[in-house]
């Protein structure tokens, strides 16, 4: 039984939970003043418990395309590496599922870096910071990238 390869699964399968988080909450960019914080998200706003829907520009566009695409291939990524981890004669499927989780890796790293450079001049103001969701979607692609190799090494 491959255990790197369903450990590699495993990974992949808490990448994608991460990912699903990021891109749902409302918590990429954080801004202060005075009496009032601004939860600025991919799909909603919210400011003093009142929630906006977001005017999707550029950022949120990329974000939400490739991190989606991400997600897909990472569920098959899963899939491949769970499945061949289980019948350790099916090498082939673990390299699948290797390269998928390096593809999905790299769709998160372009859409979480297409919106830090859209946004990046906005969060260097004194009152802004960037969020929680930030950060999962980053933690998403470390945990894809790390697993990719991961995948690999495991020879039954």
């Amino acid at each position: 039984m491959g255990f790197l390869k369903i450990g590699s699964g495993g990974g992949l399968a808490i990448a994608l939970l991460v990912d699903i988080i990021a891109i749902t909450t409302p918590g990429w960019i954080y801004v202060t003043t005075e009496n009032v914080t601004y939860a600025q998200g991919l799909f909603q706003n919210y400011s003093d418990g009142e929630q906006f829907d977001v005017n999707k520009g550029d950022a949120e566009n990329v974000a939400i395309a490739f991190n989606v695409m991400a997600d897909v291939i990472l569920s098959c990524a899963v899939g491949a590496l769970c499945f061949a981890g289980a019948r350790s004669e099916n090498e082939v499927i673990s390299k699948v599922g290797g390269v998928l989780a390096f593809v999905g890796g790299i769709f998160i790293m372009i859409g979480m870096a297409s919106y830090t450079g859209l946004y990046s001049s906005f969060v260097a103001q004194d009152n802004v910071d960037w969020g929680y969701s930030f950060a999962f979607g980053w933690l998403a692609f470390t945990i894809s990238i790390i697993a990719a190799p991961v995948a690999f090494i495991d020879k039954d």
